[in-house]
C-alpha cells in the first residue's frame, strides 16, 4: 500500500516507519509543503526493484539486437534469393 507522509512526521516516527519499511516492498513518499519530496523503502525491496530493472533492460536491449538482426538488408535478401535459387536448380539437376 504506497504511503505518502510528511518529512516531519517521518522524522518524529523514523523508527516505526523504518521496521514498516522493512516489512512491506511499498515505498513511503515523504512530502515536504505538500508535494513529493523523497521515497524511503528497505534495501530488499529495492534490490528487487533493481533487479526488475535490470531485467527489464535486459529484455529490451535483447529485443533490439532481435529486430535488428531479424530484417535482412537488401543486400542479404538478394544474397538469399541467389542462394535458394542456386539450391532449387542444383536440387533438380
Amino acid at each position: 500500500m504506497l504511503r505518502a507522509i510528511p518529512t516531519s512526521e517521518f522524522v518524529k516516527q523514523i523508527e516505526e516507519f523504518s521496521e514498516l519499511c522493512h516489512y512491506e516492498d511499498d515505498p513511503i513518499i515523504l512530502t515536504h509543503q505538500g508535494h513529493g519530496d523523497l521515497v524511503v523503502m528497505g534495501i530488499a525491496a529495492y534490490n528487487k526493484l533493481l533487479t526488475k530493472l535490470q531485467l527489464l533492460h535486459d529484455v529490451a536491449e535483447a529485443n533490439a539486437q532481435f529486430i535488428e538482426n531479424a530484417i535482412p538488408d537488401e543486400e542479404e535478401l538478394i544474397d538469399q534469393a541467389i542462394e535458394i535459387a542456386h539450391d532449387q536448380i542444383t536440387a533438380q539437376q
